[in-house]
């Protein structure tokens, strides 16, 4: 449960540029502590009750898109995304993981 993070389906924008440089961003550098990461996965589509609420309105090219715009604006930090979408019913869950480059 330390290296995981979950996160509102309600969360994810679905203008892929946006939703990488106004939320996901800022999400993953507060998990930048010094060198190391204090998360290795975020996951949209988890309720704070946690009930699965998938993302209704993902594409799957939108996950090329946020990726591209995430490592882009962590490249200073050494951070590396990896998006995932998971098929789940009529929605996906977002799976964002993050490593720390050497």
């Amino acid at each position: 449960e330390g290296s995981l993070e979950f996160k509102s389906a309600s969360d994810v924008n679905p203008k892929p540029t946006e939703f990488a440089k106004d939320t996901l961003v800022p999400t993953i550098k507060k998990y930048i502590s010094g060198d190391t990461l204090t998360r290795n996965c975020i996951i949209y589509g988890i309720e704070d009750d946690q009930t699965i609420n998938p993302i209704y309105h993902f594409k799957s090219d939108m996950a090329l898109t946020i990726e591209t715009a995430a490592n882009g604006e962590l490249k200073q930090d050494k951070i590396i995304v990896n998006i995932h979408p998971l098929k789940y019913k009529d929605g996906n869950l977002l799976l964002v993981f993050l490593t720390k480059r050497i």
